[in-house]
């Protein structure tokens, strides 16, 4: 009895100090889940269905093991579907990267995965680097909307955002003024949500903040907003001492009745894995994108319950002596890399490299042809002339560039190329480039030289959004 006693209390100890890993694992994973429920594509699909298992292995038990694997699946999968993925997607991509690398750093040290206080050692290691990394990524929703046309309330994303979210959800007045309180708005809170949550005095602030936030952007009808804010809900919790997350941990009764309910979540991935073989399966198919209306119902309720369980742990852990979040980035600087990392992919439409998912969403930011709206940034430091060469979509059969065609936007060249690599076999264009039409036809070798295709890993890098003639009239691209 006694041995029995001392094992459930070394257990109990092990279980406290692992609390902050099993917040950060299961709320990473429920921006997983949502990210499931928000993109229709390869997420359902052969691999897609692997990383939904694993997602909901994690959120029946957030082991560090069943992570380990959720975050490999995770990075694996989306590297292979590069580059088309939004924003947060990417930087989430980089996010894992840091998790995975972090934990082969933490087995090395430890000589093997044996030792009880793995999850807690990890997450000592990657807690501060994800919170360096956070502040980078609002660092650059910031500093792209420092352009001209931000600030335009004609123009402004910020503007636009928030009429069609009233248009959506009436709820908010459309004056002027309140459209400028919208352009500034964005700017003070984006700068400040970081801010906050790097002091111990008013990190509650920041994250109720940017949970408040953040829930308001994914109002929008952006399918992909819920799905991003979920992802900044998770990363919060890297910034809450241990008081925090033991404080949030449910009762064994909820976590009963959330088990259930992931043992019926699974039931119905079979139904869905075994769709073929039944009748209902063309049914399930062509449900498959209203799905995201379930996902957008369940992040509000995800949403409220995080907000009381956290102000209710926040009256609990009152007076407790455990005010600082665990870890310190100085103890592994090699994970400085996956900082890095997201620096380049930030400052690259500055620099002449890519332009979509550099963290430039919803900012009326242009950096093409040798112009910049932006108030910083020169246009002259560019190192490469990807920028410059671009075309006019004269025809064409596929919808991306018919949509450019139509709405009077250039294409980058190299952009172009791309599409070419990986377009269907009938896939034809007309282009003018340096005042020549040139046409390229899958079908018709002879015409190949015209638009050469990229290589396996050049087509998953080189991204570029399609831009205005005027980088003083941009419009609102995501």
């Amino acid at each position: 009895m006694f041995i029995r006693a001392r094992k459930r209390k070394r257990l109990n100890k092990t279980g406290q100090k692992s609390a902050g890993f099993e917040l950060f694992a299961f709320t990473w994973a429920m921006a997983c889940l949502f990210h499931q429920f928000s993109f229709a594509d390869w997420r359902w699909y052969d691999k897609g269905i692997l990383l939904t298992a694993a997602v909901l292995s994690v959120l029946y038990k957030p082991s560090w093991q069943r992570f380990a694997v959720l975050i490999i699946v995770d990075w694996l999968s989306v590297a292979w579907e590069f580059p088309l993925h939004p924003n947060h997607i990417v930087f989430s991509w980089v996010v894992n990267a840091t998790l995975i690398t972090s934990l082969l750093i933490v087995a090395y040290k430890n000589k093997g995965i044996s030792d009880p206080d793995m999850a807690s050692n990890w997450y000592a290691v990657f807690a501060p680097w994800l919170r360096v990394e956070l502040c980078i990524l609002y660092f650059f929703t910031v500093f792209h909307k420092l352009n001209v046309v931000y600030f335009e309330v004609d123009l402004s994303c910020a503007a636009k955002l928030h009429l069609e979210i009233n248009d959506r959800f009436p709820l908010m007045p459309e004056g002027k003024w309140a459209l400028y309180s919208a352009i500034y708005g964005t700017l003070i809170i984006e700068a400040a949500i970081p801010l906050l949550l790097l002091f111990r005095r008013t990190f509650f602030a920041g994250a109720v903040l940017g949970v408040l936030f953040h829930a308001l952007l994914a109002l929008h009808s952006h399918m992909g907003l819920f799905s991003f804010s979920s992802t900044m809900m998770a990363l919060f919790t890297v910034f809450l001492p241990l008081h925090y997350a033991r404080a949030l941990k449910p009762s064994e009764s909820i976590c009963k009745i959330w088990r259930l309910g992931l043992l019926g979540a699974g039931a119905l991935l079979l139904v869905w894995i075994s769709r073929g073989l039944f009748p209902w399966g063309p049914f399930l198919e062509e449900k498959l994108h209203h799905n995201w209306k379930l996902g957008f119902l369940g992040y509000y309720v995800y949403v409220v319950v995080a907000l009381i369980l956290f102000i209710r742990a926040k009256r609990v852990g009152m007076g407790d002596s455990e005010q600082i979040a665990v870890g310190n980035w100085r103890a592994q600087p090699a994970l400085i890399a996956f900082s890095l990392l997201l620096i380049i992919n930030g400052f690259g439409p500055y620099f002449g490299l890519k332009t979509q998912t550099s963290f430039s969403m919803f900012s009326n930011l242009q950096t093409e042809n040798g112009t910049t709206n932006h108030l910083i940034m020169p246009s002259g430091i560019q190192v490469t002339s990807w920028q410059y060469d671009f075309v006019e979509i004269v025809g064409s059969n596929e919808p991306n560039l018919i949509g450019a065609n139509e709405n009077d936007l250039f294409v980058v060249y190299l952009e172009l190329r791309r599409i070419r690599t990986s377009a269907r076999s009938d896939f034809w264009v007309t282009f003018r480039r340096n005042g020549k039409n040139e046409t390229f036809d899958m079908k018709k070798p002879e015409t190949h030289n015209v638009l050469p295709a990229l290589g396996p890993l050049a087509k998953r890098y080189f991204f570029f959004r399609h831009f205005e003639r005027d980088p003083m009239n941009v419009r609102c691209q995501q």
